[in-house]
Formats: structure tokens, C-alpha cells, sequence
């Protein structure tokens, strides 16, 4: 085959098969968002599925003449009509899901049993036996906020935490001097 007038026979079978793509892709959008438009109005879908028989009728129309120009600008109102709806959606669907990640980042210092102000409270329930202004509540203190040595802390049973806290101490105590010159 020929070309006629520097359009080879490939060119129209490739125009044909990009229409074909885009209203597949226009059909695919407005269902999901007909889908999602169901799902917010506790509404079961109704199935829209548009016949292969119509998709071919639209691509005939398309090729008849100059009358696909007006369908042109139909689709793409349409087009943008969908786009806009499926947009409206996604910022809907992500709103929800920043703000369900905010509730959550809320909840978790306070339910988390080995957070940092749980383990200054039990610090604090400590205060008979290490003041706050000594060396030793200050040295706790930088300790609880390595999350392993302040899960230790928090684990271990209460008659014991102030030994522990000062062999942590003295064995910190140990290494500096060793790295000192």
C-alpha cells in the first residue's frame, strides 16, 4: 500500500486505536466515579457497562466526516466533567486519609506503654530514692530517651530500677574514662 498525501495506512489505524483507548478510559472514569458516588450514598451500583456494539457506533460516526469535530468537543467537555468529579474524589479520599493519620499520630504518644512520658512518670515515682536535681535523674533522663534502654526501664520491676539505673550509670561512667585520654 501507498500513501496518500504523506499518510500511510498505519497512521489511521493508530488514530482509530487512540479514540478507541480514550473512550474506554472516559467509560472506565465515569463508572468509578458513578462507583464512588454509590459507595458515599450507601447506594448499591447499578453495572453500566456500555455495549461493544455503541463503542464501534461511535467510532464510525467519528470516521464519517466533519461532523466528528462536534462530537469531539462533546467528549471533551465530558471529559473534563469527569476529570473534575474524579479529582473532587481523589482530594476527598485523601482529606480523609491525612486526617485519619492525624487522629492516629494523636492517639499513639498517650496509648504507648513504653512512651517517653510514661517512663518520666516512673521516674518521678522514683523520687525518694533519685532527686531531681541529682546525677543520677539526669542521667535517666538521657537514657529513657533511647526507645531499647527505656523499654528496659519501664519492663523491669520497680524494686529493682534504681540499680539498674545506676550499673547504667557507672558502666557509662566506665566507658568515658576508658575513651579519655
Amino acid at each position: 500500500m501507498g500513501t496518500f498525501l504523506g499518510i500511510l495506512p498505519t497512521d489511521f489505524i493508530e488514530q482509530d486505536y487512540n479514540e478507541t483507548l480514550e473512550e474506554n478510559e472516559e467509560h472506565n472514569a465515569m463508572e468509578f466515579v458513578h462507583q464512588v458516588e454509590c459507595d458515599e450514598n450507601n447506594e448499591s451500583p447499578e453495572i453500566q457497562s456500555e455495549p461493544t456494539q455503541n463503542v464501534q457506533q461511535k467510532r464510525k460516526s467519528t470516521e464519517a466526516g466533519p461532523s466528528h469535530l462536534k462530537t469531539g468537543k462533546k467528549k471533551s467537555s465530558q471529559q473534563t466533567r469527569g476529570a473534575a468529579k474524579l479529582s473532587l474524589q481523589i482530594d476527598k479520599l485523601c482529606s480523609t486519609a491525612v486526617s485519619m493519620n492525624e487522629a492516629t499520630s494523636r492517639l499513639n504518644p498517650i496509648t504507648d506503654p513504653f512512651g517517653i512520658p510514661q517512663a518520666v512518670k516512673m521516674l518521678e515515682e522514683l523520687s525518694e530514692e533519685i532527686p531531681e536535681a541529682s546525677k543520677l535523674y539526669f542521667f535517666a533522663l538521657k537514657l529513657i530517651a533511647n526507645k531499647e534502654k527505656r523499654t528496659v526501664f519501664l519492663s523491669i520491676p520497680q524494686r529493682v530500677r534504681v540499680r539498674w539505673l545506676n550499673e547504667e550509670m557507672e558502666d557509662s561512667l566506665k566507658l568515658s574514662s576508658l575513651l579519655s585520654p
